[in-house]
């Protein structure tokens, strides 16, 4: 077999047909959704989720699935997956008693995951043999595959914000009332962290000779979050000296812990404020509890699916010794080739880690390729092409107007890049990248909806902020300077 052959792999089992037919509700191409750089390991453990319509039963109770593919740094998804969230309204009778108790059913899962996750991390690994090292890791992946599912739950915001806004439909200020409506009562874990590191801030008088008691605050703090900075599997965790880089950008850190407090507030009594302009049933208020149950679930799915991977990158140390590699070579490698010692070789990782494309298109198939002439195939048969446009409109997340230089950051280490006052420009934002966002004047995203991560964190900080755009990353580029209209939803490059 020729080389380019070799890295054109295919994987199937039998399908089975317990699922909707793929006749009824799949059509049309796979379309660009979110930007995330990733090894091709978690990829391989994000799309096996996808390829198994088993796991759609066994967390959502309902026979389902969904085409979705990577390829480097993009995932597709087929329509429906946006149709998921209409098809469960439509097929549970009590859409809303189900949300009760699914919600539940996945923190479950995650908590169970996490529990075996943090035993595997603990694990004395000197006197296993590989045989040992490979059971773990089958089993942690099974597991894995089961709770990974939960990334589908993402499209229950489709339903319920339509529901709401029906609600909203005659309110002057729709959106701004959508977020009140939405706003999170639970902390994420990178709410969490943010007011842990203003607390530490608040009991630093000096940066010279920091007390004892200060250095085992930050210790705590990297042992509760630092795995935060480790997301996708590619990064280390955050370390001491960039917790104390952080803390020097930070001032008045009790005024802000206040305002903090106050944001809770102040929300709570709009809200309570607008459910009696609403004259608000019984049944609104279950709609909006499950809005903010979900706002709050977005991020808990990805921190947890991160978390649960940081924790086990001992393991697969471990096993990469066995095979005689390094950490970086075996997050390369797919789930079946770790299992099987299927190892491959250095120019082929390096082939992976440039670009690789893997795709589910039916049930219990995948199909890999890390041969740029076979994913270019591939992309144009199965995928939309990316439509970009110079006009740059989104919704508004925060209002406010400011001026300031872009900063593109597509990853954790283009990070480095942003200095105080620039305008921040993602795809989309992770709780790994609040470091970038404390520094920044604004926030503009390719991607999100009013209850998205970064409308969250902009509505924390109180900066202008404006998602949804499409092309951001694409358009704008690093030093372009632009006004961020978060009044009207705009960005205007700015004439020097």
């Amino acid at each position: 077999m020729g080389f380019r052959e070799r890295r054109v792999l295919y994987h199937s089992k039998q399908a089975n047909n317990y699922f909707v037919k793929m006749e009824d509700i799949h059509a049309g191409k796979l379309q660009p959704i979110v930007t995330r750089r990733y090894c091709l390991l978690a990829v391989d453990l994000f799309i096996s989720t996808y390829s198994h319509p088993e796991n759609f039963e066994k967390v959502f109770d309902c026979k389902y699935y969904t085409r979705t593919c990577y390829i480097t740094p993009v995932f597709y998804y087929g329509p429906e997956a946006a149709q998921f969230g209409d098809f469960l309204v439509k097929t549970k009778p009590d859409f809303l008693k189900y949300l009760g108790q699914l919600f539940p059913k996945i923190y479950f899962l995650g908590e169970e995951l996490l529990k075996k996750s943090l035993v595997i991390r603990n694990i004395d690994y000197s006197n296993l043999k590989k045989e040992e090292l490979l059971s773990i890791f089958s089993d942690f992946v099974k597991d894995y595959d089961l709770f990974a599912i939960s990334l589908m739950g993402f499209n229950l915001q489709f339903p319920i914000e339509k529901k709401l806004k029906l609600y909203l439909s005659h309110r002057k200020n729709k959106e701004e009332e959508l977020a009140i409506l939405s706003f999170p009562e639970k902390e994420n874990f990178s709410a969490l962290e943010a007011k842990n590191l203003l607390t530490i801030r608040n009991n630093i008088n000096s940066f010279e000779d920091l007390p004892k008691s200060i250095l085992d605050e930050i210790d705590l703090h990297i042992k509760q979050f630092g795995w935060i900075g480790a997301r996708g599997m590619m990064e280390g965790s955050w370390t001491k000296e960039d917790i104390l880089a952080r803390l020097k950008t930070i001032d008045n850190a009790d005024v802000r812990l206040k305002e903090l407090s106050e944001l809770k507030k102040i929300n709570h009594n709009k809200m309570q404020h607008l459910l009696k302009e609403l004259n608000a049933d019984e049944q609104l208020i279950s709609w909006i509890n499950y809005a903010k149950e979900l706002v709050y679930f977005r991020t808990y799915r990805t921190d947890y699916l991160n978390f649960i991977l940081f924790n086990v990158k001992p393991l697969l140390q471990n096993i990469a010794n066995c095979y005689g590699l390094s950490y970086q070579e075996i997050i390369y490698h797919r789930i079946d080739e770790i299992l099987s010692g299927n190892i491959v070789s250095k120019k082929e990782t390096d082939f992976r880690r440039d670009c690789c494309a893997l795709f589910t298109l039916e049930p219990q198939k995948t199909l890999f390729s890390s041969d740029i002439i076979e994913i270019n195939k591939l992309k144009e048969k199965y995928c939309e092409e990316e439509i970009f446009t110079s006009e740059l409109k989104g919704s508004a997340a925060y209002s406010g107007k400011v001026i300031g230089r872009v900063r593109v950051v597509v990853d954790k280490p283009d990070l480095i890049k942003v200095h105080e006052n620039d305008i921040l420009v993602m795809p989309m934002t992770t709780p790994d990248f609040v470091a970038g966002m404390q520094k920044a004047a604004a926030f503009i995203t390719d991607e999100g909806g009013i209850t998205c991560h970064a409308a969250i964190v902009a509505r924390e900080m109180k900066k202008p902020c404006i998602i949804g755009t499409k092309n951001a990353t694409k358009v704008l580029k690093d030093g372009d300077l632009v006004e961020v209209d978060a009044n009207t939803g705009i960005v205007r490059k700015v004439t020097q």
